[in-house]
């Protein structure tokens, strides 16, 4: 007969494994997806970034954000978008000439509702964190 602490341990390592077999789902902001219903104003504030969804399971995505410039306005687009489709996905220039169009994509939860660190920063972010680690 198996005592209750070693059914308790069980349990919980079947629960703990259960858990970790299970694919986490990404989730995104989305706003302006469809361009063809016009577009949405407050999606340009940081601060009401849209509607945070989960991608669906298929197929790996990736979290996405596109700030355009075109015709003297500014549309920020968020959306869910597939891994295999980042490549190209935001070329535009045929749809939309003489537009600026800066293009993001992230992989954690939530990470399209604000603009990304540049490269360059977060090298030199790391860079300041070491030196006042070398320097205590």
């Amino acid at each position: 007969m198996i005592g209750v602490s070693t059914g308790v341990i069980i349990l919980f390592g079947f629960l703990l494994a259960a858990a970790h077999s299970r694919e986490e789902r990404l989730s995104c902001y989305e706003c302006n997806t469809d361009l063809r219903q016009g577009h949405k104003g407050d999606c340009n504030d940081p601060y009401t970034p849209g509607d945070l969804v989960a991608c669906p399971q298929n197929e790996p995505h990736r979290c996405h954000k596109s700030i355009v410039l075109y015709k003297n306005i500014l549309i920020t687009v968020r959306a869910c978008v597939l891994s295999r489709q980042v490549d190209g996905y935001c070329n535009y220039e045929d749809r939309f000439p003489q537009s600026s169009i800066e293009c993001y994509f992230c992989e954690e939860n939530g990470c399209n509702g604000k603009r990304p660190l540049e490269p360059t920063s977060e090298w030199c972010l790391g860079l300041l964190v070491v030196i006042s680690w070398m320097l205590t």
